[in-house]
């Protein structure tokens, strides 16, 4: 997985128009609401980079982001897919998890090498999706308490923002009850969604109305669209929806919120559970 970040590196480099801005798209993603402008989640001002958090878990999101084709942006992607060769011999999580590291390493500057090491300890010993979860939050600690401070016109040296931020604004990760989200995952919430929403993500045919932990329901009625009519003045007629799973944005808000205080709760319990592993990988190393 680590390669498609190369592959993108290496395309941006071919295409010489360094005004351009790319959005990355994983594959199992798609538009459920086409009357969103992307120019409203895009950069605004001085940032090169823009991730956004993932809402069941404690990822920044590896698959989708906003990105300059810059040397900036170049050197970034390069940093990201080598550490393809600096992972361990573990359960190591792919590029989702390294993207954690890779903005440790470039953009956290304050001494948090005792911190860091530690929670490679984790990394170097997990073993399933448990351990990287836990893995994960311990560098989300890291992450979170160097966030840069917001200074602006309403909310001066504000923590409180919708994004985090790293070196001086260049890279922002949008945070997971933020309207500059563009995406989320379809089966939250059981498919249902509102005009609020942009993207979907995970739309894996091979978990339409199935058993599995993913199981999403089609918000569309019809899922082969027509690309001829992309280009027409009826692009809309590709997008017929379900209509039992249109919410209203204040639902989805409440609903979408109470998730996300379950997902705060359990980082908070990972985070405890990850200092104890680390203390107990010391005690049995020492005895």
């Amino acid at each position: 997985m680590y390669q498609r970040h190369c592959i993108l590196s290496n395309y941006m480099m071919a295409k010489t128009n360094h005004s351009d801005i790319i959005l990355f798209l994983d594959a199992d993603m798609a538009i459920i609401n086409p009357n969103q402008l992307i120019e409203d989640y895009m950069q605004k001002d001085n940032e090169e980079i823009i991730f956004y958090e993932r809402m069941y878990n404690h990822e920044i999101m590896a698959g989708s982001y906003f990105i300059r084709n810059n040397y900036y942006g170049h050197k970034f992607l390069k940093n990201w897919a080598n550490y393809d060769f600096l992972k361990p011999k573990s359960f190591d999580g792919s590029d989702n998890v390294g993207l954690h590291n890779v903005l440790i390493d470039m953009f956290i500057t304050k001494d948090v090498k005792k911190d860091y090491n530690n929670c490679k300890k984790l990394w170097k010993l997990s073993r399933n999706y448990n351990d990287i979860r836990i893995y994960i939050a311990c560098l989300r600690v890291i992450l979170n308490n160097n966030n840069e401070k917001i200074v602006d016109s309403k909310n001066l040296n504000s923590y409180e923002s919708e994004y985090y931020s790293y070196d001086k604004g260049r890279i922002s990760i949008v945070k997971k009850l933020s309207k500059k989200k563009w995406a989320r995952d379809i089966w939250l919430e059981n498919s249902k969604w509102s005009t609020q929403d942009f993207i979907l993500h995970d739309v894996k045919l091979k978990n339409l109305n199935s058993n599995t932990f993913r199981m999403w329901i089609s918000p569309w009625k019809i899922l082969n669209f027509n690309v001829y009519k992309c280009n027409d003045d009826k692009y809309y007629e590709n997008w017929t929806y379900n209509i039992e799973l249109i919410k209203k944005k204040k639902y989805m808000k409440l609903q979408l919120r109470e998730y996300f205080f379950s997902v705060d709760n359990k980082f908070r319990n990972d985070v405890k559970h990850g200092k104890k592993l680390i203390s107990l990988y010391k005690f049995i190393k020492n005895n």
